[in-house]
């Protein structure tokens, strides 16, 4: 892939908010970061805990549930 994509306005998360991702499922933003497992990639990534496993999503994929 040679073409760069630039997405504007990433939707304002922060630490301990509950979001829910494309299939539906509820989870805890834990933290911001880098992909563990690719270390070339410079996107950055939300941390969810989902049933007690920790999940790496892209910003964009999730919404944040209204209190």
């Amino acid at each position: 892939m040679n073409e760069i994509y630039i997405l504007d306005n990433p939707p304002k998360l922060k630490v301990g908010d509950l979001v829910t991702t494309l299939l539906q499922e509820y989870g805890v933003v834990i933290g911001f970061g880098k992909h563990p497992d690719h270390k070339h990639d410079k996107t950055e990534y939300c941390y969810l805990l989902i049933e007690n496993q920790v999940y790496n999503y892209l910003s964009y994929t999730v919404k944040k549930v209204k209190k």
